[in-house]
């Protein structure tokens, strides 16, 4: 999307004006249109890229989650004891659906942000919490592990929270969106241990 963007404004300063209005009859105008739909256009193609690119990761987790959760419900985790405290299963579905859209959409906006460290930063550790946001669900679901589903949500708890720093250094939108998918694996994380503990 920067691509297009820096081709956009060395395209825009190239253009001749005439009272701060682009010339249509600069050659640089395809069709006599000015060339401020051209920049829109290559905006609009850079903001589907990133929608695709964001939602390709969270799509990935919630399917991986979802093959190693379903089957290992019952009668796996129905037989395990749980604390009072444990919500009722329809309770997982509506929160997780909530929080992926959440999270695919805080990572578009820090992909549509200007380029630099900072948001290279923010993209690794984005992709870093949500491949142990499905890896949390392959060992506690797919291995009958709880003892190493709290290992892996401990480590997602630390992701989240660097994700969440780094994404308000970015976009305080896209950094606050995420704090109630940091709430909700904090609470999963004592629901785990719970588990553990008591099995």
């Amino acid at each position: 999307m920067s691509g297009f963007v820096r081709t956009s404004e060395a395209v825009r300063k190239a253009a001749p004006l005439h009272g701060g209005v682009v010339d249509r009859s600069c050659p640089l105008i395809a069709g006599g249109i000015p060339i401020e739909l051209s920049v829109a256009f290559a905006a609009s193609h850079g903001a589907i890229a990133a929608a695709f690119a964001a939602a390709a990761p969270v799509v990935a987790a919630a399917v991986i989650g979802n093959i190693a959760t379903l089957p290992n419900i019952t009668p796996w985790y129905e037989s395990l004891a749980k604390p009072p405290f444990n919500p009722p299963n329809t309770v997982f579905g509506p929160v997780w659906t909530l929080l992926y859209i959440l999270m695919a959409w805080a990572f578009f906006r820090v992909l549509r942000a200007p380029e630099g460290a900072v948001r290279r930063q923010a993209i690794t550790l984005f992709l870093v919490q949500i491949a142990l946001n499905a890896a949390w669900s392959v060992a506690f679901f797919g291995f009958h592990s709880p003892m190493v589903g709290l290992v892996v949500i401990l480590l997602l708890d630390t992701a989240i929270a660097a994700t969440v720093h780094a994404f308000l250094r970015i976009d305080r939108i896209a950094g606050g969106v995420l704090v109630p998918y940091l709430g909700w694996v904090a609470f999963a994380t004592l629901l785990n241990g719970s588990i553990w503990w008591l099995n």
